[in-house]
């Protein structure tokens, strides 16, 4: 799972530098920018995501 998680990072990134030479390219920059941020914070935050309750 992290390693789909850090294609699908660099995929955002990449689409994201394509856009900016578009006339709208900030819009669509803060577009991908979104998921490649939520991508990176499952990648690379394994504490952020878990829950702290332990079921028994």
């Amino acid at each position: 799972m992290r390693v789909l998680n850090i294609v699908l990072l660099l995929l955002m990134v990449l689409f994201a530098l394509v856009q900016l030479n578009d006339p709208d390219g900030i819009v669509w920059l803060i577009i991908y920018a979104v998921p490649a941020v939520w991508a990176a914070i499952a990648a690379f935050s394994h504490n952020l995501l878990k829950t702290t309750f332990v079921s028994t």
